[in-house]
């Protein structure tokens, strides 16, 4: 069986890096032969020093530490590459990932929306995230309409998110996101959990929302196996 090495963009957070390797195990233990893995490379930037620029506006210092990371897995016969967050895939068009097939999140997203005819999504993120307009740009294209919580309450997810990136991962936070969800849960089709640390205190399967982390791990896992898993 031949399957595709993977070089996996994260420690952004460290806390939402984690599901994705335990993700793509589960998955090869899954649907592949006994005992068959696909090589991972996982390269954790340090997280302080990406929001550190990011928050003085030095988005170049970021792109070069991002194409540092690129250029190791080049090295390293990486062949389908993936960012482990969905804010920093808005410095994707700026970086050269070589000959690497790239797993876009927000690609893998639209995907899900047109299986279940979604035509309109409540999108939680980070402000940098909502302020690019990265999602609706890309899923206008497909026919579907994103919309973003009031500001206020755009704000505080934002800090939300920034918390759970910090390990603060307990029933206080919980709470604030499902509060949110809640909110907002009849404002769409459904709800996109567009940062990959929001899976993590909403509970799954409670509300119409879509787990970013699980079906990029999962559509990584297609892209490096060809296995047609849905």
């Amino acid at each position: 069986m031949e399957l595709k090495k993977i070089g996996i963009l994260g420690g952004l957070s460290p806390e939402s890096t984690i599901p994705y390797y335990q993700y793509l195990v589960d998955l090869s233990a899954k649907h592949l032969p006994e005992l068959v893995y696909p090589e991972i490379v996982i390269y954790s930037v340090n997280f302080g020093e990406v929001v550190s620029n990011m928050r003085s506006g030095n988005a170049d210092k970021v792109r070069e530490l991002f194409q540092k990371v690129l250029d190791h897995f080049k090295d390293m016969g990486v062949e389908v590459f993936a960012i482990a967050c969905n804010t920093m895939h808005i410095h994707l068009p700026y970086l050269n990932t070589y000959d690497m097939e790239v797993v876009h999140i927000v690609d893998v997203v639209g995907d899900e929306a047109e299986k279940h005819g979604y035509k309109k999504l409540m999108l939680f993120g980070t402000k940098r995230l909502l302020d690019s307009g990265l999602y609706r740009e890309m899923l206008a294209k497909r026919g579907i309409e994103v919309i973003y919580p009031e500001e206020e309450d755009a704000i505080a997810i934002d800090k939300l998110i920034f918390r759970l990136g910090n390990g603060e991962i307990n029933d206080e936070t919980r709470a604030e996101a499902v509060k949110y969800v809640e909110k907002y849960k009849d404002t769409a089709d459904a709800i996109i959990l567009g940062c990959t640390e929001l899976p993590l205190v909403v509970p799954e399967g409670e509300y119409n929302t879509i787990d970013t982390t699980h079906l990029h791990a999962k559509a990584i896992f297609r892209k490096s196996t060809g296995v047609d898993i849905k």
